[in-house]
């Protein structure tokens, strides 16, 4: 990650990815969970932050940019680092907050509250996004997800809904 060889590799994906699919409209590129906590189970972690997280990510966004597809990420990132995400992340990048649990008024300090209060603080600041939920935590977050984006977030930003039906592959 974050080496020379490592944004040639991208560079020639994206450039491939983009012809093989004829200039897709979006392109994911990832950059959730890079954080040590989200990785507790792995013997092998890899974790960007601070300034070289952005960095990676307007390489990446440029690239795909190139090919006249529009960047596409997750965005948790605004969680825990709400002030420098708002004032650096591009408007031209389509976002797409995820939360898997019930919608409740959870108080400030309880987990869950940034995860959800993530879509209204991407709407109020003009970003478009794409709302996801899971069957991950409970069966009903994804007609819960639907509702939120209806009954609280402005319907010009929200570019549709997404479905990510996360399961273990392996017996745990």
């Amino acid at each position: 990650v974050s080496s020379k060889p490592y944004y040639q590799v991208c560079a020639d994906l994206i450039r491939e990815v983009c012809e093989v699919f004829g200039s897709p409209r979006l392109f994911h590129l990832g950059f959730d969970e890079e954080k040590p906590e989200y990785q507790w189970n792995c013997e092998n972690v890899v974790v960007r932050q601070g300034d070289l997280w952005w960095h990676d990510l307007f390489f990446l966004a440029k690239e795909c940019e190139k090919y006249g597809a529009r960047p596409w990420i997750w965005s948790d990132y605004v969680w825990n680092n709400e002030k420098e995400f708002l004032e650096k992340m591009p408007k031209s990048i389509l976002q797409s907050n995820w939360y898997y649990g019930g919608f409740h008024d959870f108080p400030a300090e309880h987990p869950h509250y940034n995860m959800i209060r993530g879509y209204e603080l991407l709407d109020a600041h003009g970003y478009d996004q794409i709302l996801t939920g899971s069957t991950w935590s409970i069966d009903d977050n994804l007609w819960q997800t639907v509702a939120h984006g209806k009954n609280v977030l402005n319907p010009s930003s929200v570019s549709g809904y997404l479905a990510a039906p996360w399961q273990f592959t392996l017996q745990k």
